[in-house]
């Protein structure tokens, strides 16, 4: 008995001692590269046979009419409201709030000090982090659940109410997935439908809601928190809700022209995911060191990277910047290019910008290519692999809160396919009758002196000589 005792004992440290090896070798920093391409860089490709880019038809950037609604809600229809949510330009505010689990909560943690310190930030703008550890998708899919009561209690904290949320940043997964692609994803959609939902019943005044896919995992191990390649997948569960939106399907109008309104108007925000030390198009990259010892949650430098990403997309995105900055109050002066201005798809651009601001400094060059990628670089590079229309944004600073934006429009077109010649035909030959001879008379010869001939008879010949007669 003691024996088989041992030996199952044995058996069963074997097979922790496996399980630990196994789970190391795919849940460690060498998990540099998972061979996916970013969705927003994925064109002329597809994952497991469905096309990448962030909306309809493998785009990377809103329909036109889809966007044109955003801008117009940003203008417009976003303004200082007081705790009643009545207009209230001189004492009201503007709040934005986050949604979403421990990642979100670490990374908009670290934005909201680092937005609140900027000078351009709009003085009326409240940013309260919402988003609760151990909270997944499904935790928010029920309106009435615990995740809202909290969410008000910090809104209370920060000194607004819910009648004074007009914006929300949602980033969310499912904990420990396991279904295979495209079910688990479609799961995750339907909760972040439900989210949307949610968000217009607990906040009757928003108007916006930013959604982001999850940051790259260096774990690949089913059934932990978070894992590659669920957190790759969550892109596809974003873009298929904005695209039911956009579609007019899944229960999600924001139009009241269209009927009932059950949801805020949904977009991307930034695109956050790159596949570990690859650079994508932008150059971005996901290090290990960006991420704590779980390989999922982010490290304080992953949580900076997100953070300032966050502060690009609100200062420079159409839909954001117009309630997010505050009204300049002096002029500055900007000199932007790009080179080139066109191309095919994967055509590099160089971006240089100088920009002036009399008696103040220049501070930050914060760009959006409109394509779900950023850079706060004052000259960045950029790929644009997918064909569209990009009206790159660039909006600078100075250290008093002024701000200037400018727009440059890049254009990726594929080329048109090179004809190939057709052969011309070879012609066959017409016969052609050969012409009919004319006949020349032949004139009559007038008759003249022969000349003389010389005759010389031999035996063997007669050799004659000019000069000769012969008779006959």
């Amino acid at each position: 008995m003691n024996s088989i005792r041992s030996a199952l004992l044995r058996i069963a440290f074997i097979g922790v001692l496996s399980l630990v090896w196994h789970t190391q070798a795919l849940a460690d920093c060498s998990l540099t590269s998972t061979g996916f391409t970013p969705v927003n860089d994925l064109w002329p490709g597809s994952y497991q046979n469905y096309a990448g880019g962030l909306y309809p038809q493998g785009a990377n950037n809103a329909p036109p009419e889809h966007l044109a609604a955003g801008i117009d809600r940003a203008t417009n229809q976003i303004r200082p409201l007081n705790a009643f949510g009545d207009y209230d330009p001189v004492n009201g505010q503007i709040v934005m709030i986050s949604v979403g689990m421990s990642n979100t909560t670490q990374e908009f943690s670290r934005f909201v000090p680092m937005a609140s310190a900027d000078p351009t930030k709009n003085p009326q703008l409240v940013i309260v982090d919402g988003a609760q550890s151990g909270k997944d998708a499904s935790a928010w899919a029920d309106p009435t659940a615990g995740t809202w009561t909290t969410v008000n209690f910090r809104l209370s904290s920060a000194g607004v109410t819910p009648a004074q949320v007009q914006v929300a940043w949602v980033k969310e997964a499912e904990k420990q997935p396991t279904l295979p692609f495209p079910l688990e994803a479609q799961g995750l959609q339907t909760n972040l439908e439900a989210i949307a939902r949610n968000l217009k019943t607990n906040y009757p005044n928003i108007k916006i809601a930013y959604y982001s896919s999850r940051t790259r995992a260096y774990t690949q191990v089913k059934g932990s928190q978070s894992p590659e390649p669920y957190a790759y997948e969550s892109a596809f569960s974003v873009r298929w809700m904005i695209e039911n939106q956009i579609n007019g399907t899944g229960n999600l109008n924001f139009d009241s022209n269209r009927g009932p309104v059950v949801a805020p108007w949904l977009a991307w925000g930034p695109y956050l995911w790159a596949d570990g030390t690859n650079p994508r198009s932008d150059g971005f990259v996901w290090l290990c060191s960006d991420l704590q010892s779980d390989f999922t949650h982010p490290s304080a430098s992953g949580e900076t990277k997100v953070a300032q990403v966050l502060l690009a997309f609100f200062k420079t995105h159409a839909t954001a910047a117009p309630w997010f900055l505050r009204p300049p109050a002096q002029q500055m002066s900007c000199s932007v290019s790009a080179d080139p201005t066109s191309g095919s798809p994967g055509v590099a651009v160089t971006f240089s910008a100088t920009a002036t601001s009399p008696g103040r400094n220049v501070t930050q060059y914060a760009w959006t290519f409109d394509d779900g990628d950023f850079s706060l670089a004052q000259n960045p590079s950029k790929i644009f692999p997918v064909p569209g229309l990009y009206n790159v944004r660039l909006t600078v600073s100075d250290n008093a809160g002024n701000t200037i934006t400018t727009t440059i429009p890049i254009s990726v077109q594929t080329a048109p396919p090179t004809p190939t010649p057709t052969p011309a035909p070879t012609p066959t030959p017409t016969p052609t009758a050969a012409p009919t001879p004319t006949l020349t008379p032949t004139p009559t010869p007038t008759p003249t002196t022969a000349p003389a001939v010389t005759i010389a008879k031999t035996a063997d010949a007669v050799s004659v000589s000019a000069g000769s007669q012969i008779g006959f």
